[in-house]
């Protein structure tokens, strides 16, 4: 299924999803299984996040002209590879023991924000540790993250 995903030239891009969906849901009926191979997990890990940097590097009109004076009165714009994305991250955060996958997606928002390539990286990075706000109810677990991220995201130019 993980080859599937990976694959980039199917007609239907449906398919790619469908294969990383089989994965998930197979891990969501089995969770040990993302403690007991870590080194698959973090490669789960890391495709989800490859998948979400898919998205189109240039900017639309919808999203430099929003329709509403506020985004916080405008749905916000979503592509649909991100959200695809971050709902698989949000299962597998709320499958998995936090002590198995939250270094893994910390390493990878790490790497992303310290990403020159475009706007994408940090904007995937960003909505990822929204996701891991909404779904880690100890936030001690998370505050090692989200400090360091932090500190990086102020210190882009």
């Amino acid at each position: 299924m993980g080859k599937i995903h990976e694959k980039t030239d199917f007609c239907d891009e449906s398919i790619r999803v469908l294969g990383f969906e089989i994965l998930v849901s197979i891990v969501e009926k089995k969770k040990d299984l993302l403690s007991k191979d870590l080194p698959k997990t973090k490669i789960l890990i890391e495709q989800n996040f490859k998948y979400a940097l898919e998205i189109e590097q240039e900017i639309t009109n919808e999203w430099l002209f929003p329709k509403a004076e506020s985004y916080l009165e405008e749905e916000i714009i979503e592509e649909e590879k991100v959200r695809t994305s971050m709902s698989f991250l949000e299962r597998l955060i709320n499958i998995a023991e936090s002590k198995n996958i939250l270094p893994f997606i910390s390493e990878c928002i790490l790497t992303l924000l310290k990403n020159n390539g475009g706007w994408k990286y940090k904007y995937i990075a960003l909505m990822a540790i929204s996701q891991i706000s909404e779904n880690i109810e100890d936030l001690t677990q998370v505050e090692p993250i989200l400090d360091v991220n932090i500190i990086l995201i102020l210190n882009i130019e």
